[in-house]
């Protein structure tokens, strides 16, 4: 990807199953792009790798889809409507974990893995307050403790943080 590109979808012919990738504020995860797409292209999946160039953790969503987080889900929806993929799955990491597990909550992902990811951003939090570049910019009402959402939707079904 380059640096002002925010998705790329790879394609795998026939596969009924979505993984959406979200990427660190440094679009990787852990290791780079292309090193991870040499591992996963090998798998039966679709894959839409999302980047952040505006470092709003995602939650001031991505250009690509419109203008909100809201924007950013019906987008990936729709990918997975269009690929006929009822299977979906979600990877985070670092700053795209938040949303990330956001994203597999209100999407009911099948499952979600996240690396390095924190879960509550709301003001209330015992946790120490990392505010990221960009993240004043998003609404307060997306700054949240996702524990209670992801265990009141019961989705993902299966997590792994």
């Amino acid at each position: 990807m380059s640096s002002s590109e925010e998705s790329v979808l790879w394609k795998s012919p026939k596969s009924k199953k979505l993984l959406v990738v979200f990427f660190s504020m440094f679009g990787d995860f852990w290791m780079s792009g292309p090193v991870l797409h040499c591992i996963l292209r090998n798998h039966d999946t679709n894959v839409l790798y999302l980047k952040d160039p505006r470092e709003q953790l995602y939650l001031g969503g991505l250009k690509t889809f419109g203008e909100d987080f809201d924007a950013l889900l019906a987008g990936v929806a729709a990918i997975a409507s269009d690929l006929a993929a009822g299977d979906i799955r979600v990877m985070g990491f670092s700053a795209g974990g938040y949303a990330g597990l956001l994203a597999a909550a209100k999407l009911r992902a099948t499952a979600y893995l996240g690396f390095s990811v924190r879960t509550d951003l709301s003001s209330g939090s015992v946790l120490p307050r990392h505010q990221p570049a960009g993240v004043d910019l998003v609404p307060d009402d997306i700054l949240l403790d996702l524990e209670p959402i992801v265990r009141g939707l019961a989705a993902p079904r299966l997590g792994v943080l």
